[in-house]
């Protein structure tokens, strides 16, 4: 069982080394300018997207309710 074990892990390694050399090499052309761009530009509406739902949640829920009330107590709850 034990070799087995260690042919699994030597055979996944083999797997994954080519995998590795290739992760860095990126095509050179017009396109590929832009795809570092298109990909911050993704991330940056897809989680603004979701903080904004989250924030309309929390507002229908009343967790912004009376804040002027309770505006200075996270000043005052470190003393």
């Amino acid at each position: 069982m034990r070799r087995l074990y260690s042919l699994l892990v030597v055979l996944l390694l083999a797997l994954a080394a080519p995998a590795v050399a290739l992760a860095h090499d990126a095509p050179e052309s017009n396109q590929s300018k832009w795809v570092m761009a298109d990909w911050m530009m993704d991330t940056f509406f897809i989680f603004g997207g979701l903080a904004f739902v989250a924030f309309l949640a929390a507002w229908k829920a009343g967790h912004f309710h009376d804040l002027d009330r309770v505006g200075g107590l996270p000043l005052t709850s470190f003393v």
